[in-house]
């Protein structure tokens, strides 16, 4: 009997050790979390309250980049600003950024949060981690990695909103910009007193001009016009002779004068156009008469 049970014992063990294989040859642990390939794990670094502000930070996260592939511009570090990243090292990244202010930690907020691939499964416990380099709040104190800790799962998991408004908080703050939107609109809409200083303006402006033409005749106007066109030409001569005369250092600024004499001309243009046209109305006013 002794006999059949040693014979039986080492087939026992290799088919043990087969199921195994078979059972998690395919498999792998990071940080607790079985994952298989393909899996995308996200793995955060949260940050338990503090009592002063944090002013400065420098943060490495490690991890086995021959096992999981950094999803490219999944980096996100929702609770800090003016960081500086560098997600093109193998199997680190690096992160740190500095405020005199300081970043609020007051309450249990997420620091960073980044996603990977799962490529390879050949080591059974995958490595990801964190270190904390540089951690100072406002007292100058480094708290170092006392007040952090890290979160990992594979295919989700991970509540995204820590750190930020709750749902209930986000729909009550879009009520209240509705309503604002809506009474800054009924008021804009209900608010007279614009058209009236307007109407008012312009009741002012025709009067005074329908005063001051008035005080010459027609013929004076057409006059005026006439020696206002001759000054208007004599200028844009000048001008035209000043720019021409001139010689550009290099070919930047022959182009900008180029563009000088083609703005200044259509401006001249308009005005001249403009004044054609008071004079056109000018002589008809005065064959009518």
């Amino acid at each position: 009997m002794k006999k059949y049970i040693k014979f039986l014992t080492i087939p026992l063990i290799v088919l043990s050790f087969i199921l195994y294989t078979m059972v998690f040859a395919f498999a792998a642990e990071i940080n607790s979390n079985p994952a298989n390939v393909g899996d995308t794990v996200t793995y955060e670094i949260r940050v338990n309250p503090c009592p002063n502000m944090i002013q400065a930070l420098d943060v490495v996260i490690y991890y086995d980049s021959n096992s999981l592939e950094y999803v490219p511009y999944s980096l996100e570090l929702p609770n800090i600003s003016g960081f500086m990243t560098n997600t093109d090292l193998d199997g680190e990244i690096r992160f740190n950024a500095m405020d005199f202010v300081g970043f609020d930690f007051n309450e249990d907020k997420i620091l960073s949060k980044v996603e990977f691939t799962v490529k390879d499964t050949t080591a059974q416990d995958i490595s990801l981690d964190y270190q904390i380099k540089t951690f100072i709040d406002s007292t100058t104190t480094d708290l170092g990695s006392s007040y952090t800790y890290d979160v990992t799962s594979v295919n989700g998991g991970v509540d995204r909103n820590i750190g930020n408004d709750t749902d209930s908080e986000l729909f009550d703050d879009t009520d209240t910009m509705n309503d604002t939107v809506s009474t800054d609109s009924d008021d804009f809409l209900n608010n007279t007193d614009t058209d009236t200083n307007l109407d008012d303006s312009d009741t002012d402006s025709n009067t005074d001009f329908d005063t001051d033409t008035t005080e010459d005749t027609d013929s004076e106007i057409v006059d005026h016009f006439d020696e206002f066109l001759t000054e208007i030409n004599s200028e844009v001569s000048s001008v035209n002779e000043t720019i021409v005369s001139s010689q550009p250092e290099n070919q930047n600024s022959q182009s900008n004068a180029k563009h000088y004499i083609i703005a200044f001309a259509a401006a001249i243009a308009v005005i001249i156009v403009i004044g054609v046209i008071f004079k056109i109305i000018a002589k008809r006013s005065i064959n009518s008469d």
